[in-house]
């Protein structure tokens, strides 16, 4: 196989240069050599010898044509000098020919090599044909893609064995031509060669023969699919991103002896980047030009570290250079290579470049183009490019074809040898670290894949169709979701619980996308039988039959967690959190996430005694339920409002007509989803948990809702638990189930951070309508405080104080003209922020209320209004919205007196005028906007000088006021810093444009813009100037943005040959680049001219000081039509001194 060898020989040679695809090839030996579920798919000695010609079938028939030729030469020269004569050692009749015999000589040796020449045609002409033809009909028929013919043609070397015969048939075709006049030797040789390669081929034929019937049966198919995917593919795809990581990482591992890229621990030393950055930053030291499209293939790193050194050294003393000489800082030299092993390119490709660094020597740039290879792209390898993931897409077609069709046989086929593969997959990327440990090859993020997710990550992500399709399929046959159900409990079946347990974390995802496609499908069903406007996150009792296959469904998925519990580590009660993660139990809070999404299927179906199960597997590990990851899943839930009513599916479909009748129970029965729904909607979670199990309990065993609320206040206050086998577990005991919210308020404002003045004035609120004594701290509750707390938690509780606060009477409106509105009032317009942080909560609660469609099972609307009439309902909504709004102008008005009696804070405009001066001091380190950086003295005077004015129009008075009453934006500072600087340098470019007398050129093309360029260069140098050359944008005129690029093509403009791009460093703000001597930069100018000008023509600026490095003066002004509204005005005095030297404006068009 001559292809192969070749490129075996190649690959070896790459130790002498500790070569790309040698370091590879000698990571992945070693990772073979010991990996004991590879060797059970590993390729035997004459499995790989018939397969090996698979690569390239036709270009491995190649040697059958060479040897033929070497053959045939050799035995023309031999017969020449007669060195060569068989017949003295065989049969002279037959092989020398004679006057006597000729004739029959011939023939006889005529008879031997046709009928060698009809089995081999034979072969071809029938075998090949007829074996491919039937796999390809069974295939078709059995729903299989060309992925398992592709695969068939692999296994079964039918191409390479294919070609090899029908090279020996073409050649023996030429033969038969030539076999009468080619002398004595020939013919015996050929017909040996003939019969030899007929052997080989016949071997070939047998093994394509065997192949072809073994593929026949399905569970044969599934082991060569396996052994392809695991022995084949698998250790090409690993090896293609090994080639990526090695060269990647390069620096990490220590093949280029430089810091990597982003190395915080690198102070000013030279930096090395081995893949593409971005953008056009840095200068192009070395690129290749391609007249066909070339492939980076490999790297020898001998060559390339040689010149990295050399680099390394230089940039290291330039460095140190910069800093000595400027005493500024520098950034960390840096060296790019923006190459991809195994990517095309084509034209001109830059393949190393420099950024604030030397460039390389002719030298350096000689060993990179030969450290870095190129080759044209070699044939595609038949087979080698079906990758793992499209195995895996061919199984979850499989599967999606199994549920469509209702065939549970091919479902379950499919379905084991899916998990058959990845289980395999994962055990073959086992390798084992120098230290010991182990670690798995399937946790590399492939980088084809966008956000580079793992390779393991993107097998488990096939499983996602199939597991939408059994969820739609629910009603028609619940088996395919319950057997997906389990794939989690296979893999931690077949996989190390320790070794693999990230493997197996991930994989409990599959459960979540199942109940969230199953409770998809729920509601869909529920539409079915004619609910209205119906979604997921509302409960509804479901009719048969989907309600038993919907039971079934979460039976199963229970049973499996319980199953899949089996593989966990026990429990000690001595283990605490640390201990039981660092023994591999750190899936426990995958579990647990499990648990609550089987708990919502079973709250959807309304089986309160399958919730309740749930709710066990939840409370029973008492150590994890309040870790941070599990119950921020639990909250999540909570926010699809599912489970506060879901779990009393029948109950709700009871009361819903007796709230239509107005009866008094109404208040009585919905008090519980009401507790519920307040416990949940705080952040207590060990009360959140307690109260939802008690309810759970108490509803299944005390007769539902009805008798719901006074066994709930009985067993409260005596502080019973809410399971008669749980003593670990108690209520702190209060008055009544009202008690039970607002003390469970109190803990949560008890534990929000004192340094809140809105926490601790709304907390003494509180405190002063209830009266309640100091909380007490429960032992082994678990608080989690965060800045968005309050916030949080008073969008219901602001409105149930205020209506609280006022005592009415039966059914007297509520009004906000409580004794406790001044409190109020107090608390939201002393501080800055609280006025519009609580009419923002005001503001959604009064939009909430006029919505006619809102959901009035809300606590604050059901629970403190206590409504139980439509109409008196309706009237008390009116109300409210009424006092609220009332409320919100009280607030609003009281603030803005204050406002208004506030006095302008002189102070902080002069911190103001201190702040918009930062730009102006002569000793600033800061750059500088085009033009200011180009001035050679910035000088302060006492002096007056023209007045410049910048009014800031209708800002808040609030802002600037003693005291201030809205906070200022973060960026304050810097933003009038900015600000002013910027404006500054605009009225000073006016200056410096109106007061220079330009040459006016017209018409410029790229030929004579480039010649005006030069000229005017020419005259600067003369002068002893540095030319400028001033554009609008970056990218016009067009031609010049092409010339400044970093990278040249056909379809930009040309470069000049007598022009010289560079990219010098420690340039102003706005520098582009420079053409020869000539900077060019971008600043705010009219696009249809650019301006030619010479440095020395910027002499001075002066600015008028204030005193204390102030250079503005700010003050305001008040708004005619508003006052609450002011107008700052900014002020400042300068002067501009030009000198009078030539400049050029060189008009060109505007392009769009």
């Amino acid at each position: 196989m001559t292809y192969s060898v070749f490129e075996t020989i190649s690959r070896r040679l790459g130790v002498l240069t500790k070569s790309l695809q040698y370091l590879a090839d000698k990571e992945l030996r070693g990772w073979l050599k010991d990996n004991e579920e590879y060797k059970k798919y590993k390729l035997s000695w004459w499995e790989a010898y018939f397969l090996s010609a698979e690569k390239h079938p036709f270009l491995s028939s190649l040697d059958i044509f060479l040897l033929y030729l070497f053959v045939t030469i050799t035995t023309f020269f031999l017969d020449i000098y007669r060195e060569l004569d068989f017949s003295s050692a065989f049969n002279t009749t037959l092989l020398t020919p004679s006057s006597s015999n000729q004739g029959s000589n011939a023939e006889i040796l005529l008879s031997y090599f046709t009928g060698l020449w009809g089995v081999q045609a034979a072969i071809i002409g029938l075998v090949y044909p007829i074996a491919i033809s039937l796999i390809a009909i069974l295939l078709q028929r059995e729903f299989r893609s060309d992925t398992y013919l592709r695969i068939y043609l692999t296994l079964s070397a039918a191409r390479s064995s294919g070609s090899r015969s029908l090279a020996l048939v073409i050649l023996m075709g030429a033969q038969y031509l030539l076999i009468l006049s080619a002398g004595t030797n020939l013919p015996f040789l050929w017909l040996v060669l003939d019969g030899l390669i007929f052997l080989e081929n016949g071997a070939g034929a047998f093994w394509f023969l065997a192949k072809t019937f073994q593929f026949l049966s399905q569970t044969e198919q599934s082991k060569a699919v396996l052994r392809y995917g695991v022995g084949i593919t698998w250790p090409k795809e690993l090896n293609e991103q090994m080639l990526f990581t090695l060269f990647a990482s390069a620096p990490s591992f220590k093949l280029l002896p430089v810091k990597a890229y982003g190395d915080n621990d690198t102070e000013k030393e030279p930096q090395v980047l081995c893949m593409p950055l971005g953008g056009e930053e840095g200068v192009t030291e070395v690129q290749k030009r391609f007249a066909h499209k070339k492939r980076f293939v490999d790297v020898r790193f001998s060559l390339l570290a040689y010149a990295v050194i050399r680099w390394r050294d230089r940039a290291h003393a330039s460095a140190q250079g910069r800093e000595d000489s400027s005493g500024n800082e520098t950034n960390n030299p840096l060296l790019i290579f923006p190459l991809t092993v195994g990517e095309d390119y084509e034209k001109v490709v830059p393949i190393c470049i420099s950024r604030d660094a030397p460039g390389l020597d002719a030298w350096d740039r000689f060993i990179m183009k030969r450290a870095l290879v190129f080759r044209r792209p070699t044939p595609p390898e038949f087979g080698a490019d079906l990758t793992t993931f499209e195995i895996f897409d061919q199984y979850a077609n499989e599967l999606r074809f199994a549920v469509q069709d209702d065939r549970a046989g091919s479902f379950e086929k499919a379905s084991d040898a899916m998990i058959d593969l990845f289980v395999s997959l994962i055990k073959t990327g086992d390798y084992k670290l120098d230290s010991g440990k182990w670690d798995n090859y399937t946790k590399l993020s492939d980088y084809r894949s966008f956000g580079q997710r793992t390779f393991y990550q993107k097998w488990l992500m096939f499983f996602r169709d199939p597991i939408k399709l059994a969820a739609d399929s629910i009603l028609k046959r619940k088996d395919f979701a319950i057997s997906l159900a389990n794939i989690p409990c296979q893999l931690a079946n077949c996989l190390d619980i320790q070794r693999h347990s990230e493997v197996i974390s991930n994989s409990y995802w599959l459960w979540d996308n199942l109940c969230y496609f199953v409770i998809e499908r729920w509601a869909i069903a529920v539409e079915e039988q004619g609910e209205i406007k119906h979604d997921f996150t509302t409960p509804c009792r479901l009719r048969a039959p989907f309600q038993r296959s919907y039971q079934a469904l979460v039976d199963g998925i229970y049973e499996r967690w319980e199953s899949l519990e089996f593989y966990l580590q026990p429990k000690k009660e001595t283990d605490g959190w640390e201990e039981l993660n660092t023994a591999g139990a750190d899936l426990l809070p995958k579990h647990l996430d499990t648990l609550v999404r089987a708990f919502l299927a079973f709250a959807h179906t309304g089986d309160r005694t399958g919730a309740e199960r749930m709710l066990d597997g939840i409370l029973r590990w008492p150590d994890y339920r309040f870790q941070d990851e599990v119950f921020y899943n639990i909250y999540r839930v909570t926010h699809y409002q599912t489970l506060g009513l879901a779990v009393f599916t029948q109950e709700w479909i009871d009361i819903k007509p007796e709230y239509v009748r107005n009866d008094e129970s109404f208040k009585i029965q919905v008090a519980p989803y009401t507790i519920f729904s307040m416990a949940m909607s705080n952040y207590w979670k060990d009360v959140c948990l307690i109260t939802f199990g008690a309810l759970l309990h108490w509803c299944a065993t005390e007769g539902g809702p009805h008798a719901f609320p006074a066994e709930l206040s009985k067993r409260i206050a005596s502080g019973e638990t809410p399971h008669p086998d749980d003593t670990n577990i108690r209520f702190l005991p209060f008055a009544d189930a009202e008690g039970v919210l607002w003390a469970m308020l109190r803990q949560r404002m008890a534990h929000t951070s004192n340094s809140d003045p809105f926490s601790e004035k709304f907390g003494g609120l509180i405190k002063k309508i209830y009266s309640l004594d100091e909380p007490r701290h429960l032992s082994g509750r678990v608080y989690i405080p965060s800045s968005s707390d309050i916030r949080s938690l008073t969008g219901e509780i602001l409105v149930a104080l205020l209506l609280k606060a006022e005592k009415r009477q039966n059914n007297e409106p509520w009004s906000p003209s409580s004794n406790f509105l001044s409190d109020i009032l107090n608390v939201v317009t002393t501080g800055r922020w609280d006025e519009a942080t609580i009419n923002g909560l005001l503001g959604e609660w009064i939009r909430k209320l006029e919505d006619e469609k809102f959901d009035r099972y809300q606590p604050v609307l059901l629970f403190l209004l206590a409504v139980n009439d439509e109409a008196v309902f309706k009237e008390r909504r009116e109300a409210v919205i009424k006092g609220l709004k009332l409320l919100s102008d009280r607030i609003t008005y009281t603030r803005n007196q204050k406002i208004l009696g506030a006095n302008i804070d002189n102070a902080l405009l002069k911190e103001i005028g201190l702040w918009a001066s930062a730009g102006f001091s002569a000793n600033g380190t800061h750059p500088r906007p085009l033009p200011l950086s180009f001035f050679k003295a910035f000088e302060e005077t006492d002096n007056p000088l023209s007045d410049w004015t910048l009014r800031i129009t209708k800002v808040n008075k609030a802002r600037y006021t003693s005291p201030r009453f809205e906070d200022p934006p973060s960026n304050e500072k810097e933003w009038f810093a900015d600000t002013i600087e910027k404006h500054v340098a605009i009225r000073v470019l006016n200056i410096v444009l109106s007061q220079t007398s330009f040459e006016d050129i017209a018409s410029i093309s790229p030929e004579t813009f480039w010649k005006y360029v030069k000229a005017f260069s020419e005259k600067a140098r003369e002068t002893g100037n540095s030319p400028i050359l001033l554009v609008a944008i970056s990218n016009h005129p067009k031609w010049l943005s092409d010339w400044l690029s970093h990278y040249q093509s056909s379809n930009r403009a040309i470069r000049p040959d007598d022009m010289t791009v560079s990219w010098r460093e420690n340039m102003p703000n706005g520098y582009m680049g420079s053409l020869n001597e000539v900077e060019v930069y971008f600043t705010n100018i009219s696009e249809d001219a650019s301006f030619l000008m010479m440095k020395g023509a910027f002499e001075r600026v002066q600015f008028h000081g204030y005193g204390g490095n102030r250079f503005v003066d700010v003050t305001t002004e008040q708004v005619k039509d508003s006052q609450l509204l002011i107008n700052l005005k900014l002020t400042w005095q300068m002067e501009v001194d030009i000198k009078k030297l030539p400049a050029v404006k060189l008009r060109h068009h505007v392009q769009n």
